[in-house]
């Protein structure tokens, strides 16, 4: 694909984009409409570009749509997937094509991050939305597997830096040993990154990726720092 359609594609949603709403358990998700990632492919593809419903299915309260994406000699395929919304009173469905509509937005969107759309922001498959929800209250690590975290938090930024700004590879491969050595999954080192700097860790920039870097590599000091909320 060429260099100058791969930029549009990967360019990340400007935060006026950027919506929120609560979900379950308190959760708030953030997420960018599916028109914004039609006039992206539109902008890099100059409307070249087509979208099919290759399956669609209904199982219980589920909907589930498998879409594919055309654009430069390029096919991509998507699962997406949507709940059916009934009334509170007697359980109706309220509108079944609309419903169908999310889940079909929600097959766009996983296929458009196969071509590197909103890779800035973290995907949890909540209906047709990118989303990044809240990271819960961790639980205080274990006595045999103590683990340093970074503290306090800078301001929640809503867009990646600019590519001349972001880490180095040396840099990701080093923060990702770390907070392996740690003991945070990929999942649970992706929502942190996100939770304080507001994007992925591949997004990072690099004087954010230095703080990581010198925080919890600083294991030599003999003692853990405490995240906020858990027992001394």
């Amino acid at each position: 694909m060429d260099d100058s359609i791969r930029k549009i594609l990967e360019r990340p949603f400007p935060p006026e984009l950027l919506k929120q709403r609560q979900g379950a358990g308190g959760k708030t998700f953030i997420y960018v409409e599916v028109i914004h990632y039609v006039s992206k492919l539109n902008e890099a593809f100059n409307g070249a570009w087509s979208f099919e419903v290759t399956h669609r299915e209904q199982v219980d309260d589920q909907l589930l749509i498998e879409g594919k994406l055309t654009a430069a000699g390029v096919v991509k395929t998507g699962l997406g997937g949507a709940t059916v919304t009934r009334r509170r009173d007697n359980a109706q469905m309220v509108d079944l094509s609309n419903d169908y509509k999310r889940a079909e937005a929600d097959s766009l969107k996983r296929c458009c991050r196969l071509l590197g759309v909103g890779g800035h922001l973290v995907y949890t498959g909540d209906d047709d939305e990118v989303a990044v929800p809240q990271v819960p209250a961790r639980s205080a690590p274990t006595a045999s597997a103590p683990r340093t975290t970074v503290a306090p938090s800078p301001p929640l930024r809503t867009a990646a830096p600019p590519e001349r700004n972001r880490l180095t590879s040396k840099q990701l491969n080093a923060i990702w040993a770390i907070a392996r050595n740690q003991g945070y999954s990929d999942a649970e080192f992706q929502s942190y990154c996100v939770e304080n700097f507001g994007v992925q860790a591949s997004y990072l920039s690099r004087a954010f990726a230095s703080q990581i870097i010198e925080k919890l590599g600083n294991r030599t000091n003999g003692h853990a720092e405490r995240r906020p909320g858990e027992e001394g």
